[in-house]
């Protein structure tokens, strides 16, 4: 099964000035188990290439996955964005 893991783009402005985007270890971690079992798996980190829902929506769909997950630290800011995102997505098929 070929997968994608996203990491929504999260940070705002003044926050990316004092905290770079950081190495999304739950989504590495999630990965590992994936590949393990013998999937095939991509990361895209809309974050740290600060891409819009819309570049998002392409950077999935040109992987052409069976399954995306969408993961995020547990945060108000970051729920909100991942729901934007996951309405994107099912609206994008």
């Amino acid at each position: 099964m070929r997968c994608v893991l996203v990491v929504p783009a999260l940070r705002w402005i003044s926050s990316r000035i004092a905290i770079p985007p950081q190495v999304p270890l739950g989504h590495l971690m999630v990965a590992s188990q994936l590949l393990r079992e013998g999937h095939d798996v991509s990361i895209l980190d809309a974050d740290a290439q600060r891409l819009t829902i819309e570049a998002t929506i392409i950077g999935i769909l040109e992987r052409k996955p069976d399954c995306v997950l969408v993961g995020h630290p547990a945060s108000t800011i970051a729920h909100t964005r991942s729901m934007e995102l996951l309405r994107a997505i099912k609206h994008s098929n």
